[in-house]
């Protein structure tokens, strides 16, 4: 059986890296897992064993504007991160606004009322199933 070609998003953050995951032709984005931040090299081997895994075609990397739309600092930081995966991964990336991404993620794990420890394990990749879902719904659109 051919596993279908996926979407990976990535919410780039200092401690960790949130990942969500959709299948190409899906309306649906899905929480995938959490990397905990280490060294570039190690964050990159670990997404790259999860895009050969899942078969992924392409990442969509969460991109921090400030309120005015603008590439603020955590932008510079997130180009950054963008070149080594782009060069040394050669996969397609794509950057998508990110904005009120955390907060709406942190929003909807509280009405769930977690354990603080759980939030913090998986609010990261709920983030970039928001993100995600965003990039989805305007592709759909155009």
């Amino acid at each position: 059986m051919v596993k279908p070609k996926r979407l990976l998003c990535l919410d780039i953050g200092e401690k960790r890296i949130g990942l969500a995951i959709a299948e190409v032709n899906s309306a649906i984005a899905k929480p995938l897992t959490t990397i905990n931040r280490s060294v570039l090299e190690q964050d990159l081997q670990k997404i790259s064993q999860i895009i050969s895994e899942q078969q992924v075609v392409k990442v969509i990397v969460g991109y921090p504007l400030t309120l005015s739309g603008k590439p603020g600092i955590q932008a510079k930081i997130t180009d950054n991160f963008v070149y080594y995966l782009e060069n040394s991964l050669k996969i397609s990336v794509e950057r998508f606004d990110e904005r009120f991404s955390s907060k709406l993620a942190m929003q909807s794990l509280k009405k769930l009322k977690l354990r603080r420890e759980k939030m913090r394990e998986i609010a990261d990749q709920v983030a970039a199933s928001i993100i995600l879902q965003d990039y989805l719904d305007h592709s759909r659109q155009e």
